[in-house]
């Protein structure tokens, strides 16, 4: 016969609390520091995980890459945030991606990324590269994202 614990220990504060006052892992344990002192820590540290995360997600360099779409069709962009990351906006709901990938009915799964050219360290020489891929994908009539670039563009011819 297996009897009930109804109090636990915190390790943060010393305290003994009801069960209820604990956060439970996945298998029914209860996590160790009571509720209370786990969200003193972690408004403590709020900023320091928020830099951490935007640190997680930002390289030091730029990339240009290129969705494919099963329809032949392409998207060219450059980032300076980790290519995953970015694809994160591209299937959301305000995107120019997301939105052509529902007019088509496409599985989103069917679209192929591909790296154009990585680790790319001046943003206007990552912009040029973006100008030119997406200059050639209007003139061969491939590309949905049709912004004009012609500023960098000119700049690469100068």
């Amino acid at each position: 016969m297996t009897q009930e614990v109804t109090e636990k220990h915190c390790t943060k504060c010393g305290e003994t609390k009801p069960t209820e006052e604990f956060y439970k892992y996945k298998n029914g344990k209860l996590v160790s520091p009571c509720k209370s002192c786990k969200s003193a820590y972690y408004q403590a540290n709020k900023q320091r995980y928020k830099e951490q995360m935007k640190k997680n997600q930002f390289n030091d360099y730029y990339t240009v890459y290129c969705i494919a779409f099963p329809d032949g069709m392409r998207y060219v962009g450059s980032t300076k945030r980790k290519v995953k990351y970015r694809l994160h906006h591209h299937w959301s709901d305000r995107s120019t991606v997301y939105k052509y990938i529902q007019e088509k009915g496409f599985d989103r799964d069917k679209c192929r990324i591909a790296i154009i050219q990585d680790r790319i360290l001046d943003e206007e020489e990552a912009r040029r590269v973006e100008a030119r891929m997406i200059e050639t994908g209007k003139q061969q009539g491939f590309l949905i994202n049709c912004h004009s670039m012609h500023k960098h563009l000119d700049d690469s011819f100068k």
